[in-house]
């Protein structure tokens, strides 16, 4: 009696399907005469719920060493997807980067686990910077201060020098086509086509296997979604700010350089205190016109600029993320059914 209550407060998966099974045989050598009903009642019961887990056991197996999928290498279509999509975004960064137009955009061969590229372009060994800089810190400092970094020549030696990197690199066709598409504009959308294309094709040929069209237009959309993003940013980049505007602040800066210290002269007797007033009212304003001139143009004001190298590297890297396949420890097996199918 005392067995059969022990039996019963066990839980389901808390002791494997072996024991339990002999447990049950012990209870069917069992005397059971004087409580004959409740005995049937539990050992019918409790064969009936080992046999369905029996059954699924047999339908699902688990195997019981699971083939290490994640060391397989990946599969073209995603070699190749995962090209693509360091192409779309290498070339929409350098259009948001102002690259001259009929200069070929800086593309190179990505790395990985290589180091990534510095936020600040003065971190760059000597030999970089060069490229870039002639001349002195000195004389690269005057430039700055009067506009002169900021020409054509300037821009396409600095972009050189920080080119950015494609998964699996870039082919002769592929750059020709870049070069033949005429506008940045058009540059983008090229390598958008392509992969639009690609997986269009990929599809038809059953690259995708089984995955439900439903699935796999989301990855139209997501390249869509991508797009309006681009061009929110191009917004920023190519379009300015009223040029009358622009005049007239810079206008007045020059006249409040000139009168601010006769107004403070005016305003106190003591020399050194209307030099102090008059450095910190002349630096906030002349400071405030540096920042919004920045914030104009945020991809295309060395050394300030936004480091959209070192985000096309961490883009790259989790793009590689996909080449590593399902969880280490994940199985999946076809179930008996399907492979009858098929």
């Amino acid at each position: 009696m005392d067995k059969i209550t022990n039996i019963e407060r066990k839980t389901y998966n808390s002791m494997p399907l072996v024991d339990y099974n002999q447990e049950l045989n012990e209870l069917a050598t069992y005397d059971d005469s004087e409580r004959h009903t409740p005995l049937k009642k539990t050992l019918s019961s409790m064969k009936s719920l080992f046999a369905v887990q029996e059954e699924a056991r047999v339908e699902h197996v688990i195997p019981q060493a699971p083939p290490p999928r994640h060391e397989e290498s990946p599969s073209p279509f995603v070699q190749e997807l995962v090209h693509l999509f360091s192409l779309m975004s290498a070339v929409s960064f350098a259009t948001l980067r102002n690259d001259v137009e009929g200069i070929e955009i800086p593309l190179e061969k990505f790395m990985p686990s290589a180091p990534w590229p510095p936020v600040d372009p003065d971190v760059n060994s000597p030999e970089i910077r060069k490229s870039y800089h002639q001349g002195s810190r000195f004389v690269t400092g005057l430039k700055y201060l009067f506009g002169m970094t900021r020409t054509s020549k300037q821009r396409t030696l600095y972009n050189a020098a920080r080119p950015f990197r494609v998964i699996g690199g870039v082919s002769d066709r592929e750059m020709k086509a870049l070069r033949a598409a005429r506008g940045m504009v058009a540059k983008v959308t090229i390598v958008k086509l392509w992969v639009e294309a690609f997986i269009s094709r990929e599809y038809m040929a059953g690259a995708t296997g089984k995955v439900a069209p439903p699935i796999l237009s989301r990855l139209y959309q997501y390249i869509s979604d991508g797009m309006i993003g681009y061009h929110q940013a191009r917004k920023i980049s190519f379009v300015p700010f009223p040029f009358p505007h622009a005049q007239l602040t810079a206008l007045f800066n020059l006249v409040m350089l000139v009168f601010m210290p006769i107004m403070m002269i005016s305003f106190t007797d003591r020399v050194y205190v209307a030099a102090v007033i008059n450095f910190f009212c002349v630096s906030c304003f002349v400071g405030l016109h540096e920042v919004a001139l920045e914030l104009e143009n945020p991809f295309q004001n060395p050394p300030n600029d936004i480091p959209l190298n070192r985000f096309h590297a961490m883009y790259n890297e989790a793009l590689m993320v996909l080449f590593s396949g399902n969880h280490p420890d994940a199985w999946w097996q076809e179930p008996a059914q399907n492979k009858k199918d098929s």
